[in-house]
């Protein structure tokens, strides 16, 4: 008898487990020589109208690397009083709970490499566009 938990005898028997791909909108870049060290490389996600949707800080050493957007928009300013309350960030009934800030809607996206010195982004090539859907269940 084969041990429990095995599917059979051989190389492939038994439970076979893998982690699950990244969530939301996966992206390959490539740096060829690392920017100062003053300079973070960002990827700067924005909607159809050119607003800001997202910031994301990226690796910065050579080589290929890839980054998941979770799909989310920037996290709100943290809060200087105190309380909760309703609400999409205030953790009540049918929100998402303290600090998460729901998917993004459907639609057209455009994510832009840069670098960030201080508060002035300097974009690396053109933008990229992409397209947001929703997958029924």
């Amino acid at each position: 008898l084969a041990p429990a938990g095995t599917a059979g005898i051989g190389p492939l028997a038994g439970n076979w487990t893998a982690p699950n791909p990244p969530f939301g909108a996966v992206f390959t870049y490539s740096v060829a020589k690392a920017p100062p060290a003053d300079a973070k490389l960002v990827l700067t996600i924005t909607d159809e109208t050119g607003k800001q949707v997202r910031r994301l800080d990226l690796d910065k050493t050579v080589g290929v690397r890839r980054v998941a957007w979770n799909l989310r928009g920037d996290p709100p300013a943290p809060a200087t009083g105190a309380g909760g309350g309703a609400g999409p960030a205030g953790g009540g009934f049918g929100g998402f709970g303290r600090g998460q800030v729901p998917p993004v809607p459907a639609g057209r996206y455009r994510a832009t490499l840069g670098t960030l010195v201080g508060d002035t982004v300097t974009p690396i090539g053109a933008a990229q566009a992409f397209h947001v859907s929703v997958i029924p269940q």
